[in-house]
């Protein structure tokens, strides 16, 4: 069974973005801010499979010879490592079929390793302004309500959020 990791390492919207739109002046909450927008961000990529802003995504599953790779969307480039059982194999020892998303392995691996297939940087680093505001409103209602938050979600992050699932599914 495979296990994917997906790391946020630079959200979609800037800090100063969202200071903006939840009208923050001072710098007092710009560790709140800043998780908030990983929240939300982690939060749209959970409910979509879209890749908002760049992410490190690594994938491990039992070593099969020829791997279909679900991609996260965008699509994922060539992966930046593939290891089995932690040693890294070159790129003459396995094919990285971009538009399908297989990885075949062209060496001699014994049976019950593991296979991890790493991409860095990956995401759209320039998503659509309809993502980008669904973020902010949920970072700003977050901001504004604090612990009074209601339990229901934001009706537009959640509406974006699953137009972009239907669009991007796997």
């Amino acid at each position: 069974m495979r296990t994917t990791y997906a790391t946020l390492t630079t959200p979609p919207v800037s800090l100063d973005q969202v200071k903006a739109f939840c009208r923050a002046d001072s710098d007092l909450d710009d560790n709140l801010l800043d998780g908030l927008n990983k929240s939300a961000t982690d939060e749209f990529y959970s409910l979509s499979g879209y890749m908002p802003g760049e992410w490190d995504v690594e994938m491990v599953e039992p070593f099969a010879y020829e791997v279909v790779i679900t991609t996260p969307r965008p699509l994922l480039p060539a992966p930046t490592t593939v290891a089995v059982d932690g040693s890294a194999l070159t790129g003459s020892q396995y094919t990285y079929h971009e538009a399908t998303g297989t990885l075949t392995i062209n060496a001699e691996v014994p049976e019950g390793q593991t296979l991890a297939v790493s991409f860095l940087g990956v995401g759209d680093k320039t998503p659509p302004h309809d993502i980008t505001l669904a973020i902010l409103q949920k970072v700003k209602e977050a901001y504004d309500y604090g612990d009074n938050l209601e339990w229901k979600s934001v009706r537009a992050f959640d509406r974006i959020a699953y137009r972009y699932r239907e669009d991007f599914a796997h």
